[in-house]
């Protein structure tokens, strides 16, 4: 019996941008890697359930060279083809269905667990039955790593989930795509229900092949704004979902400097505000305090600038990147009673931009000799550490880094929560 026997394999290729009609890039030489680390560690058809412990999703059209591959490859994966209406829409429950083992190890085609992690990652969840998710991040092998920007977000690239979790949670699609705000949207249903999802920096997964078109089009960002205020509309209270949704906006508008990708930009206000009335008909599903801040940290923010400003008494401060939960750090520096002076981010677009009456300055720019503190907001793995190495690198005062990687290794408190479901 293979020492994975309570564990399926989900690989989620999702649709591939389009150029002319046509799709660009394939997923191949992904879905191959990562077929044939599957049938190496001992998954396959002859699962001990009785039934296959591989499953590929399918969202783009159909291509020969894939089904060449998914029909002769041999883990003799199962594949799931999904309609081509909306890029997450799973109307029957297909992919919900094929899960029927204790766990499900999600993968984007082209990625693999590092050796030891599934052990690792299994161990954490037979230890902790609160506990829905755990993921990791994955490196390139170009250096470059992938991961969901707020620390306790599900990646689904890389994740092995509870099929319980997942079920009680009402499946995987709620008409978002996986990835971006699909993934969250899962992590809040999940939450709701009485779940953790939890990520660890120390859980490796290695990405050995992707599509030729990794830079999102035009489209695909306007529908990841999109699909990111549907999730603030639907989850967050009034007071969060202004302030998510006015700094979703602002990015949104600040990236998109050629005319197409705002006139794609007001097309996705459009659905967005048409979905944001059917919530509110519906009825949203808020969630409530504790789940709130495991999600945007709020108040745990306030009270580590509280603690620093304290310990350092700076007055004149910059907010060192444009992170998705900014507004936590700028609305606890107010709080405090610190002065911004300015929102340090390298993004070429932003130049010239303001957030919230601050100016968006290059991070050369925003350090001068009128700053007394610097507070690292950029969270995300990928790119927290080297905007604090370029923080320490220009500036010699008091330093806060947001960013606090935790470690699979580490004790942690565990508590249980009791969430208080809303209409």
């Amino acid at each position: 019996m293979s020492r994975y026997a309570d564990v399926a394999v989900l690989l989620d290729a999702p649709a591939l941008p389009t150029r002319a009609g046509a799709a660009v890039g394939r997923h191949t030489a992904g879905l191959a890697e990562s077929l044939d680390w599957a049938k190496h560690a001992g998954f396959g058809p002859t699962h001990p359930a009785g039934h296959g412990s591989i499953t590929v999703v399918r969202r783009d059209a159909a291509d020969p060279d894939t089904d060449a591959l998914l029909a002769g490859h041999p883990a003799a994966p199962g594949v799931i083809h999904l309609p081509a209406r909306r890029p997450g829409d799973d109307p029957e429950g297909w992919v919900l269905a094929a899960l029927k083992t204790r766990y499900v190890l999600t993968l984007h085609p082209g990625v693999t667990p590092d050796p030891g992690t599934l052990d690792r990652a299994l161990a954490e969840l037979d230890a902790h039955r609160h506990t829905a998710a755990i993921t990791g991040g994955i490196t390139r092998l170009d250096g470059a790593r992938e991961a969901h920007a707020l620390p306790t977000a599900l990646h689904r690239g890389a994740a092995l989930l509870r099929t319980k979790a997942i079920h009680r949670a009402g499946g995987f699609s709620r008409l978002l795509p996986p990835g971006g705000a699909g993934d969250l949207d899962l992590t809040c249903r999940l939450m709701r229900v009485g779940y953790y999802v939890r990520r660890y920096e120390d859980l490796a997964f290695t990405r050995h092949a992707w599509p030729e078109a990794s830079v999102p089009t035009t489209s695909q960002a306007a529908a990841a704004l999109r699909d990111a205020l549907i999730v603030a509309e639907r989850y967050l209270p009034r007071p969060m979902r202004k302030a998510q949704r006015r700094d979703l906006v602002a990015r949104a508008a600040a990236l998109s400097a050629d005319p197409a990708g705002r006139r794609e930009l007001a097309k996705a206000l459009q659905q967005a505000r048409r979905a944001a009335s059917w919530e509110r008909q519906r009825g949203r599903s808020v969630l409530h305090a504790e789940p709130l801040e495991r999600l945007l940290a709020w108040d745990r923010t306030r009270q580590r600038i509280t603690d620093w400003a304290v310990r350092h008494h700076p007055r004149r401060v910059v907010l060192a990147g444009w992170h998705p939960n900014l507004y936590a750090a700028f609305r606890a520096a107010r709080r405090v009673g610190l002065h911004v002076l300015a929102v340090a981010d390298d993004a070429p677009l932003t130049r010239g931009r303001r957030y919230r009456g601050v100016p968006v300055l290059p991070l050369r720019e925003a350090i001068t000799g009128r700053v007394e503190g610097v507070i690292v907001t950029d969270q995300h793995p990928a790119t927290a550490p080297d905007t604090a190495a370029r923080v320490a690198a220009r500036f010699e005062g008091p330093v806060l880094t947001l960013h606090a990687p935790k470690q699979l290794g580490l004790s942690e408190k565990r508590e249980r929560f009791t969430p208080r479901l809303a209409a």
